[in-house]
């Protein structure tokens, strides 16, 4: 496994999936797998942040 850093963003590089900490955008892209930084929630639109909007309903708890 490798890990990069980039624009606040760090990449873990797996073969098939790379697995992305990001601190703005989360769930499942073309290009891996984004995973919210910092204890931030994953929106249902697929966006990070603390407030009610990504944190309530509709919420992916395994992204963020």
């Amino acid at each position: 496994t490798k890990t990069y850093y980039a624009n606040n963003i760090t990449t873990q590089k797996n073969p098939s999936i790379p697995t992305i900490l990001s601190t703005d955008k989360c769930g499942s892209k073309s290009d891996g797998v984004y995973i919210c930084k910092n204890n931030k929630c994953c929106s249902k639109y697929g966006y990070c942040g603390t407030s009610d909007a990504y944190c309530s309903t509709g919420c992916k708890p395994n992204y963020g």
